[in-house]
């Protein structure tokens, strides 16, 4: 039996597959701030280039939502496999007494997360 047709298919399709390189960012503060640490990564269409070569230098994020109308949805930052250390601070107008987050949102390169909200402590993982 000659196997050299399906596994050279095999390798065109994995390679079709793994070098699928663009997700869509659905919120538009996700996609500034993006832009904002990598210039161009995010596209006007909110195209994210998952192989763009600034995410590996990218090792820190700071997000600072200030006031209850401040929101971002972090999808997209799964994609970010330099990032290290995340922190996230609200401000002392945030009435909430609940953060949300999904683990599978964190890439795997992820070491420190850090949350804090101002007047009322911080909680460290990592």
């Amino acid at each position: 039996m000659n196997w050299t047709h399906p596994l050279a298919l095999f390798v065109l399709v994995h390679w079709c597959i793994s070098t699928n390189a663009q997700v869509t960012i659905p919120d538009e503060a996700m996609r500034g701030a993006l832009n904002g640490l990598i210039p161009g990564l995010v596209d006007g269409n909110g195209v994210m280039d998952t192989l763009h070569p600034g995410i590996l230098a990218l090792d820190t994020i700071i997000v600072s939502l200030q006031t209850t109308t401040d929101s971002i949805d972090m999808y997209g930052i799964q994609f970010l496999s330099g990032l290290q250390r995340l922190n996230v601070s609200f401000g002392s107008q945030f009435f909430t007494d609940t953060v949300a987050f999904t683990a599978a949102l964190f890439p795997p390169s992820l070491r420190s997360l850090v949350i804090t909200q101002s007047g009322s402590g911080s909680i460290s993982l990592g």
